[in-house]
């Protein structure tokens, strides 16, 4: 294995080893496509020397100097890309979830065509790889990965890669990460969402448009845009989303405890397929799990934090209590 090591910067003097690997090393091997032009060059020397032809010998030389130059800016292309932050990841199980970082160039040139994998994760597809990244600045990458089973998992290790500009070499850099990725039960269930779990609910719910106002919280991706108080935006505060009491009429209780005859798991992949006809049908809904009440109110954002609750959810301590 060839391998070009990157100078040390301030950000990565103290590289962390982990077997033959270093974070923040750039390591570099020729693609299928790399190692048969390698082949290639070989061969036309030999072939030029066994005749002592030159025009032969040239161009096995002329191959051999395109071969460094493309391992030299193959390996520059990737040198000096950190991981500037891994933004929420979140996918429901046995679909796939999208994963978006933002990786920064911190040397003078531009970069381009450069990619991302997760230690210990199939990759689906990756997006916007071709975008150039500009010197000094910030990129979003975007790739869709094979959802694990249920529950909360460490990305441990990005594998940042780019075999551009020619193609004929692929370098890469391994960087550490704490961020973590929550997976969602399955949406499935037979159950209709009035059976077992059958209690419909009144109460107040936090809707929009009601004259009783009740607080501000922080926006949150997924809520109406109608209700963000965009005077206070204005005046310099941060998003906040406005919080009304409004009687809404009956709801819909989703109860852990009602669902009978199934286990946890197939309880929770029950409660998550409600959660998402409740919210594309509009409705208000609470939840109930051990140890554990939300709502009654409605919309994505709730929809997601009780999602999140369900995925975190541990079914061997509640067997146990039980």
């Amino acid at each position: 294995m060839s391998s070009l090591k990157s100078k040390p910067s301030k950000s990565t003097a103290s590289l962390i080893r982990d077997g033959w690997t270093r974070f923040g090393r750039v390591y570099i091997l020729p693609t299928g496509f790399g190692a048969s032009f390698l082949a290639g060059s070989f061969l036309m020397l030999l072939i030029g020397s066994a005749y002592e032809n030159n025009l032969v010998n040239l161009l096995g030389f002329f191959m051999m100097a395109i071969l460094f130059t493309a391992m030299i800016a193959t390996h520059n292309n990737i040198n000096g890309v950190e991981i500037a932050r891994v933004e929420s990841v979140y996918g429901f199980a046995g679909e796939t979830f999208p994963v978006s970082i933002v990786v920064r160039n911190t040397t003078k040139s531009p970069k381009s065509n450069c990619e991302f994998s997760i230690r210990g994760f199939k990759k689906v597809a990756q997006y916007d790889a071709r975008s150039t990244i500009s010197p000094g600045s910030d990129a979003r990458l975007l790739a869709s990965f094979d959802s694990p089973q249920r529950g909360t998992h460490h990305l441990k290790r990005f594998t940042l890669s780019t075999s551009a500009p020619f193609g004929l070499f692929r370098a890469w850099q391994i960087r550490p990460s704490d961020a973590v990725a929550v997976v969602y039960p399955r949406r499935v269930g037979d159950l209709a969402w009035t059976v077992s779990s059958g209690l419909k609910i009144g109460d107040l719910n936090r809707g929009s448009g009601a004259e009783d106002y009740k607080q501000h919280r922080a926006y949150q991706a997924g809520d109406n845009l109608r209700r963000v108080d965009w005077q206070a935006y204005a005046r310099g505060r941060s998003l906040m989303t406005k919080e009304y009491d409004e009687p809404t009429g009956e709801g819909l209780h989703f109860d852990f405890h009602r669902l009978h005859a199934i286990d946890n798991e197939a309880k929770l992949e029950q409660l998550s397929k409600w959660i998402d006809l409740a919210i594309n049908r509009g409705q208000s809904f609470s939840i109930s799990i051990p140890g554990k009440k939300m709502g009654p109110d409605q919309g994505l954002a709730f929809a997601h934090r009780a999602w999140q609750e369900l995925a975190k959810f541990d079914s061997r301590a509640d067997r146990d209590s039980a």
